[in-house]
């Protein structure tokens, strides 16, 4: 995973899942952790690049956040542009992995790891 906190609930299941499955590997021996930590290294490998990445602004903005669009903005400073009634511009977090031009909430990486993360142990 990324270093620092996880980001997201993605972020937050798939680390809570891989440390439940080293908790089971390591302390239940029910696969042996030689066969599980190759498998969770792969996953943390996949969901590495496909972290939040820069703010994505498309569409028009108004004479105060005009600016926003030519440098890397804060959290903060897309919120104000999402809830300002003269921009009319999509704001979202891109996906590092993928691009400007996906959405993290629309990475079919991230999606389709978390589709398996949360099927609750059905195949």
């Amino acid at each position: 995973m990324a270093d620092g906190p996880p980001t997201s609930a993605l972020d937050q299941t798939a680390a809570a899942f891989i440390a439940d499955v080293r908790m089971q590997a390591d302390d239940h021996h029910l696969v042996p952790a030689s066969m599980v930590y190759p498998l969770l290294g792969a996953v943390e490998a996949v969901l590495k690049p496909h972290q939040p990445g820069r703010v994505t602004i498309f569409g028009h903005l108004c004479k105060l956040h005009k600016a926003h669009r030519d440098f890397s903005i804060t959290a903060r400073e897309a919120d104000d542009v999402r809830a300002c009634p003269d921009c009319t511009a999509t704001v979202y977090a891109s996906c590092a992995g993928c691009g400007p031009q996906v959405s993290v909430n629309a990475c079919r990486a991230r999606e389709a790891i978390a589709r398996e993360l949360t099927k609750g142990g059905t195949p």
